[in-house]
């Protein structure tokens, strides 16, 4: 099982408008993909910059190669539309993880 997180760094003003746009168009987008399930948005609480804030969105694959197909189809175009739209204003990194076990 493959864990896809996607943390998204935004300046601390924009917050609700990124908010809005994740919601609106990138989780919707993410949930069509059949593949990925149990999508989790959180924000993160290590504060880096402070004039910014961090969000991760999570997402289970079963394989990596359907994580990455959606990370570089879908929401690649998703990511690069964020970028024209808030510009130096916006950061986003991706971290495909393998699930070792569900329990400890």
């Amino acid at each position: 099982m493959i864990l896809l997180n996607t943390t998204f760094v935004i300046r601390r003003d924009l917050e609700d408008e990124f908010l809005k746009w994740i919601r609106a168009e990138y989780i919707p987008s993410l949930q069509a993909h059949e593949a990925l399930t149990d999508p989790s948005l959180a924000r993160v609480l290590t504060e880096i910059d402070p004039s910014a804030l961090s969000f991760a969105l999570g997402v289970t694959a079963p394989t990596l190669d359907e994580a990455m197909a959606w990370h570089d189809g879908p929401a690649a175009a998703l990511r690069e539309e964020a970028s024209r739209r808030w510009g130096e204003n916006f950061l986003t990194f991706t971290t495909p993880l393998e699930r070792l076990s569900h329990t400890l």
